[in-house]
C-alpha cells in the first residue's frame, strides 16, 4: 500500500516538472518569434507618401509606423501653436471698382462656438457612421462557418481593426475638441443656444448672422 502511494507520488512529481517545462518551453518559443513589421512593400509606399513633408513629425506617418510594434519608445510630436489668419495674411486696402466678393471675408467668419459646435457635430456624425459599418462587420464574422471561408474571414478581421482604429481616432478627437468646449465654458464663451438649426452648404460658407465678437 505504501509503496503504491509512494509510486503515485512520484508519477505526479514527475508530471508537474513536465508540465513546467512545457510551460518554459512556450514561453521561449513565444519570445522568439519576430516582431510583426510593415512589408517592404507597405515601407515603400508609406516611404513614398514623406517626400512633400516631414514625415517624421506627422502624426498619419507615426500612426501607421508604430504598427510596427518594434518599439515601446514614444514618439514625440512637434505641434505648432496655430496662428489667426489676421496674423498671418495682411489685410490689403479695398480697390476702386472691385468687387466685393474679391475682398478679403472678415475672420472669424462665424461665431467660433458656433464653428466649433458644428465641427463637434460633423465628428459625432462620422463616428456614428463608423461605429454602424463595424457593427454590421461584426455581425457579419460572428455568423460565419468556422470550418470553411478562412480568406473572407481574414479579410473581415482586418476591416474590423481598421474600423476600430477609425472610431478611437475620432473618440480621441471629440474628446479633445471638449477640452476646448471646457475652456469656452471657463471663459464665458459658450454657445448660447441650446441648438442650431444649419443647412449642409452653410458648414463651408459664411455665417451672415456671425457680428463679431462681442464683450
Amino acid at each position: 500500500m505504501t509503496s503504491a502511494l509512494f509510486m503515485e507520488d512520484i508519477t505526479l512529481d514527475a508530471r508537474k516538472r513536465r508540465a513546467g517545462r512545457e510551460a518554459k518551453d512556450v514561453t521561449k518559443e513565444q519570445t522568439k518569434r519576430p516582431v510583426p513589421s510593415l512589408s517592404k512593400e507597405a515601407k515603400r509606399v508609406l516611404d513614398g507618401l514623406c517626400h512633400d513633408h516631414d514625415c517624421s513629425n506627422c502624426i498619419v506617418c507615426t500612426r501607421i509606423k508604430s504598427h510596427t510594434h518594434s518599439s515601446t519608445k514614444k514618439t514625440t510630436i512637434r505641434v505648432e501653436q496655430p496662428v489667426p489668419v489676421t496674423d498671418r495674411v495682411a489685410n490689403p486696402e479695398p480697390v476702386e471698382g472691385t468687387a466685393f466678393e474679391d475682398q478679403p471675408t472678415m475672420r472669424p467668419a462665424r461665431d467660433p462656438a458656433i464653428a466649433l459646435a458644428v465641427v463637434i457635430k460633423n465628428i459625432k456624425d462620422e463616428l456614428a457612421h463608423v461605429k454602424s459599418k463595424l457593427m454590421a462587420k461584426q455581425t457579419e464574422l460572428n455568423e460565419l462557418d468556422p470550418s470553411f471561408g478562412r480568406r473572407h474571414r481574414q479579410q473581415l478581421n482586418a476591416e474590423i481593426s481598421q474600423l476600430s482604429r477609425l472610431s478611437e481616432m475620432k473618440c480621441e478627437q471629440l474628446y479633445q475638441l471638449y477640452d476646448v468646449v471646457e475652456g469656452q465654458k471657463m471663459s464665458g464663451q459658450q454657445m448660447s443656444q441650446e441648438e442650431l438649426e444649419i443647412t449642409i452648404m452653410s458648414i463651408q460658407c459664411k455665417d451672415d448672422t456671425w457680428n463679431g465678437i462681442t464683450d
